[in-house]
């Protein structure tokens, strides 16, 4: 039972049908665990038909229980008419106004099988832990994928999952209960930015990032452009971007608050300090180049930043002298925009978009609601949770998920790295580096702190291996030896002479020797770093499993170069391959 819709949840509960009954175990814990202090408030979100809320009550809580379906909150009013101390509310916990919410918060907040079916986990658990009280409870008490069926996988949280969902708390309790995994969170909210409105965006892609002004009825001032889109009067954010009301403020964009250890506050440039306006002088304009659709495009490692995109609102533009204005702090804001033309949101659900945002970098994804997400879905916040933090990466700043129309999509606003790749305009390396032996020790250490994570997210599967390696290398597909890596390794994804390991969307579990096989042959049409490669890595290609894992590697690119991919790198794969196994590339 996976359901996505409201409609599929209110005749759930229409027909008669529930959950698991709280447990004789899960009751003990909440009692020995989160006790009621004098006067204490709980919040049961997705309470269906309120067993457990009317449980908290017998604790000694005065409950607030929220549900968005009716036909739950009605059968909830029934079964518990005689229950007092529980107010039951209709409230979606990610998109509603969460206003009818005690104002003074709560000691504890519960969520019984329900964070599985969460979309936007990161922007609810952000906004549930602000509602906490000073040593209150966060509890998620939710099935496991080890204990779960494969058909209603879709009800549990596999070990991933657990690890994002605790990760940044002062104490985390996990304690079992009949099979499900009780947690007991306490400690402030785990999150670098705080969400200041309420409801998560809606539109259907991100087409450009914008910095928006506005005064205090909420009016955008100001908000830049992309080249080529008509000027116009300021105006509110069109349909989807309106993020929530608050008191006297329309829907009209998400504001967030820095987190004051990502840096030094500071005023929107475009904003008056005191009565006077700093002024920039103007740009030259810049001469329209060969590779130029309408925009000019910068690159940045693996990153194409739109060089309009994000861009704060410029000094002394058309807010500057407004009075009544609201400053909105660094780093600057980022909003969502729909698309206009149908195809444009067609396309956008075909790929990635990405956007450089002031001094982040936006990536958004999308997915039909009834597809699986994919392993490059959520890989990034993934990595940013389990991976040790001597692996050198762009560091994750927040994250969020919404859903539209029929699709699911997914925002992540990271750290955006002004240092190029070592590779420009794709993983096949198109120069000899000179890099010295500290940058090679400290990718050496990366992938093997990387190696140490547990991680049920396959990369590289089995079943490929036995389907498609003897008719790509010509040769009986070997042993495989597995670790944890990051599955798309080449200089486009590095930076130097400081290192970084970029874009861990895909990573998971790969043969030993995949990432360092696909290193070296990205780098076969330079013979000088492809020798200091074998030099460097001599501890991983030259092991019998390491040996075996490479023709994997190599196994990958021949099928990419057989499909027209890296023509220039086609031959030297052949080469390379027959050199390896002495058998000539089928």
């Amino acid at each position: 039972m996976t359901y996505t819709a409201r409609t599929e949840w209110e005749q759930h509960f229409s027909e008669g049908r529930g959950f698991r009954p709280v447990g004789e175990r899960e009751r003990e814990i909440l009692a020995e665990h989160a006790p009621a202090p004098g006067g204490g408030r709980a919040l049961d979100v997705g309470c269906g038909t309120g067993e457990l809320a009317a449980y908290l009550v017998l604790l000694g809580y005065t409950v607030d229980a929220v549900d968005f379906a009716d036909s739950a909150l009605a059968r909830a009013r029934e079964e518990h008419a005689g229950v007092e101390g529980v107010r039951w509310l209709r409230l979606d916990i990610e998109r509603d106004d969460p206003a009818p919410l005690h104002e003074e918060g709560y000691d504890l907040i519960t969520l019984r099988l329900v964070w599985a079916f969460v979309r936007d986990r990161g922007r609810v658990l952000r906004g549930l832990g602000e509602r906490l009280r000073d040593g209150g409870a966060l509890v998620v008490i939710t099935p496991t994928a080890e204990s779960t069926p494969e058909e209603r996988r879709g009800i549990a949280l596999d070990e991933e999952e657990i690890a994002v969902l605790t990760a940044g708390w002062a104490t985390v309790e996990r304690l079992d209960a009949d099979g499900l995994a009780v947690l007991v969170l306490r400690g402030p909210c785990p999150t670098g930015t705080r969400a200041v409105e309420k409801r998560p965006p809606t539109a259907h892609a991100l087409t450009s990032a914008l910095a928006v002004v506005t005064d205090d009825a909420g009016r955008v001032l100001h908000r830049r452009r992309d080249v080529g889109e008509a000027a116009g009067p300021a105006d509110p954010c069109p349909g989807p971007c309106r993020l929530g009301r608050r008191a006297g403020r329309p829907r009209h964009a998400r504001r967030r608050l820095p987190d004051r250890r990502l840096g030094p506050r500071r005023s929107h440039p475009g904003i008056r300090n005191g009565d006077r306006a700093r002024r920039r002088p103007r740009p030259r304009r810049r001469r329209p180049g060969p590779n130029d659709r309408g925009r000019p495009v910068r690159r940045s490692g693996t990153h194409r930043a739109p060089s309009g995109a994000a861009a704060p609102a410029r000094r002394g533009g058309p807010a500057a002298g407004r009075t009544g204005m609201t400053t909105h702090e660094a780093p600057p804001t980022a909003v969502f925009a729909p698309p206009r033309e149908s195809s444009e949101r067609a396309r956008m659900r075909r790929r990635t978009l990405s956007r450089r945002a002031g001094d982040r970098w936006l990536r958004v994804v999308a997915r039909p609601v009834n597809k699986a997400p994919g392993a490059t879905w959520d890989g990034n916040a993934r990595a940013d949770a389990l991976l040790p933090r001597s692996v050198p990466r762009p560091r994750l700043y927040d994250m969020a998920e919404w859903s539209a129309d029929g699709y699911v999509y997914h925002a992540e606003l990271s750290e955006y790295l002004p240092r190029p790749a070592l590779a420009a305009g794709g993983p096949v390396l198109g120069r000899e580096l000179d890099l010295p032996a500290s940058w090679w020790a400290d990718l050496r250490e990366a992938l093997a702190a990387t190696a140490t994570v547990p991680t049920t997210r396959t990369t590289v599967r089995q079943q490929w291996i036995d389907r498609h390696f003897t008719r790509l290398l010509g040769i009986p597909d070997p042993p495989i030896a597995w670790t944890t890596g990051h599955a798309d390794l080449h200089f486009a994804n590095l930076t130097g002479p400081l290192l970084v390991i970029c874009d861990w969307e895909g990573w998971g579990r790969i043969p030993v020797g995949f990432d360092i096989g696909l290193l070296y042959a990205y780098s076969l049409l330079q013979p000088g770093t492809a020798a200091r490669i074998r030099r460097e890595f001599t501890h991983v290609l030259d092991t019998p499993a390491g040996r075996a894992d490479e023709f994997v590697a190599l196994a990958q690119l021949l099928q990419v170069t057989a499909r027209g991919g890296h023509p220039d790198l086609a031959p030297h794969l052949a080469r390379h391959a027959a050199y390896l196994t002495a058998t000539p590339v089928p």
